[in-house]
């Protein structure tokens, strides 16, 4: 993935305009069915991290756009722990497929695990549209059925690109993107602990909510929720930086999987974006509390402009 540059997409109309957008609604005749396998379970951590990648490659497609599954990261996961394994298999059973349609149907199944607590097992998410079948999500532990693998259409992400082997943890730091040397995001935890899924489940709603726009679009700031609504987690511009939606997503993906799990540590945090030695944006990872006052409706929402 190449990062946008800060050129791309300036519109002096969008620039003089500002919008709210709260996270997606379903298109009419939408509808996810969950079938779980609870001889089947999953790790609920890697579930939530490999759906994160997934949607973040969903979200570098235009929302309507026929789905192109070939253009996804494709990992076969290996490793010595392999009875942890999650693996994500889309298939596009006919046309009509979207990556807006996956998204939903992946944020609808996570939160489906989520709420049945426990209820982190394998599960087939099938999509209709109208009344039709137009594809399939499935979370799987590989090693269970590898008969799986073998479909076509499939996307098939796996969690070793999450395995990290330092035992030295740090209070802060900088994270340099390895696709883009330019962008770099400071961080810092500071403040009270909050469990993994609550962070994770906001990364979700924040990386579905941002990826009804096309990467290019400039953006002023997205929040997003936990399914919880405890937690949230904000990146906003700063005051006459440019700032696109494709570095936002980039934000979502890289804190989780390059920041937090490698240091292990799971609390509030602050962080600060720069983008070609400029500082485009801040942001935070705060439980809700701390943040009432400046986020009133608790929902997952985008600000373009």
């Amino acid at each position: 993935m190449s990062l946008p540059s800060l050129g791309m997409g300036s519109n002096s109309t969008l620039l003089d305009q500002s919008f709210n957008a709260l996270r997606p609604s379903p298109p009419p005749g939408f509808l996810a069915k969950t079938q779980f396998n609870e001889s089947i379970p999953l790790d609920p951590i890697r579930v939530y991290l490999v759906t994160i990648s997934l949607m973040y490659g969903l979200s570098e497609q235009p929302w309507s756009s026929e789905v192109d599954l070939s253009k996804l990261l494709y990992v076969q996961s290996t490793g010595r722990n392999v009875e942890k394994t999650v693996a994500i298999i889309t298939g596009m059973e006919a046309p009509g497929l979207q990556p807006g349609h996956v998204i939903l149907a992946l944020y609808e199944s996570v939160l489906a695990m989520y709420s049945r607590r426990p209820g982190f097992y394998s599960v087939v998410v099938t999509v209709n549209l109208q009344g039709r079948y137009i594809g399939r999500v499935l979370m799987i532990a590989p090693y269970a059925s590898q008969t799986m693998f073998d479909s076509q259409n499939r996307t098939i992400l796996g969690d070793d690109m999450f395995k990290h082997t330092s035992s030295v943890t740090a209070d802060s730091g900088v994270f340099v993107d390895p696709e883009d040397s330019r962008f770099r995001i400071s961080w810092t935890f500071d403040g009270r602990s909050v469990p993994a899924q609550e962070i994770f489940s906001a990364v979700l709603d924040g990386i579905m909510t941002i990826a009804q726009y096309d990467i290019d679009v400039p953006c002023a700031y997205v929040t997003g929720v936990s399914f919880s609504g405890n937690v949230a987690f904000h990146v906003g511009r700063v005051d006459g930086q440019g700032l696109l939606c494709g570095q936002m997503s980039r934000v979502l993906l890289a804190i989780p999987h390059w920041i937090i799990m490698i240091e292990r540590k799971f609390t509030e945090m602050d962080f600060t974006l720069e983008y070609a030695g400029r500082k485009i944006a801040t942001g935070y990872i705060l439980k809700v509390s701390s943040v009432a006052s400046q986020n009133s409706n608790g929902t997952g929402q985008i600000a373009a402009s």
